[in-house]
């Protein structure tokens, strides 16, 4: 049987443009103390910059929340791509499963909010555990480990599921090619051993160059590291070790007094 737990108080925020409307917006989602695993769902709210146009004090919008926990406290949660913010599901699920609870969820779910329309677009079931047979030799423990070992990142353009299998010393990069159809193609299948260590959970890829060399950020010791396809090789970043990490494009932005997050 699964019990409920209470949850810490947490806050994650999304920022993103809408190309269209040439707006930026801010979505926050956040529990608070009491909140438990099957009770009281996540908040969200919603917020535009509207960047100078002097209107008076924008406010925070209240929206739908989903009615399944989305992941926020990775360092990856609230990946932007074109104006549509995307989540894992809450790890919480595999205990769930476990406990017999969970039929039907699988830990690569993918959840995204459209900055534009403010609301849940339709799940996405990303290409992992899909590969997985449900027969006599199914191995659980290796279909749960599946939810420590998924990030999302945003390279190219393109939503991209990380697949880190520590224990094997692979990392799989699969981009969603077409959210229609839920389309993935696996572009990457990377060999870590050499240079990101076994016990290393949090590997985030941070941009492809224009020259084809993956930039990677290890979150447990701070090294950024380059990564070369072409000759499968990894050179170590020198700079300071970086506690935390994003990555903009764009213009600066300047807010207006009108404009109070």
């Amino acid at each position: 049987m699964y019990h409920a737990h209470p949850r810490k108080p947490y806050t994650s925020f999304a920022f993103g443009r809408i190309a269209s409307m040439g707006e930026y917006k801010v979505l926050r989602m956040f529990n608070r103390p009491g909140f438990t695993d099957l009770e009281l769902p996540q908040l969200c709210e919603v917020f535009t910059v509207k960047g100078g146009t002097g209107q008076g004090y924008a406010r925070w919008r209240g929206k739908q929340s989903r009615q399944f926990f989305v992941e926020m406290q990775k360092a990856n949660s609230g990946v932007v791509v074109d104006g549509v913010v995307y989540f894992l599901m809450d790890a919480l699920y595999d205990a769930m499963i476990i406990s017999g609870l969970g039929a039907g969820i699988h830990p690569d779910f993918i959840f995204s909010f459209d900055l534009e329309t403010e609301e849940w677009r339709e799940d996405i079931q990303g290409p992992i555990s899909s590969s997985f047979v449900f027969d006599d030799d199914f191995d659980p423990q290796e279909y749960f480990s599946i939810w420590h070992q998924l990030r999302l990142a945003e390279l190219k353009g393109y939503l991209v599921l990380v697949y880190h299998q520590r224990f094997c010393s692979t990392m799989d990069l699969w981009f969603l090619t077409d959210y229609e159809t839920r389309a993935w193609a696996k572009e990457y299948s990377i060999q870590t051993e050499s240079f990101i260590p076994v016990l290393e959970y949090n590997v985030k890829p941070l941009l492809i160059l224009d020259d084809g060399r993956i930039l990677i950020w290890l979150g447990s010791t701070g090294l950024l590291l380059m990564y070369d396809p072409r000759t499968s090789s990894f050179a170590e970043v020198k700079m300071r070790h970086l506690a935390e990490v994003g990555m903009y494009t764009g213009s600066l932005l300047s807010l207006q007094n009108g404009d109070i997050v």
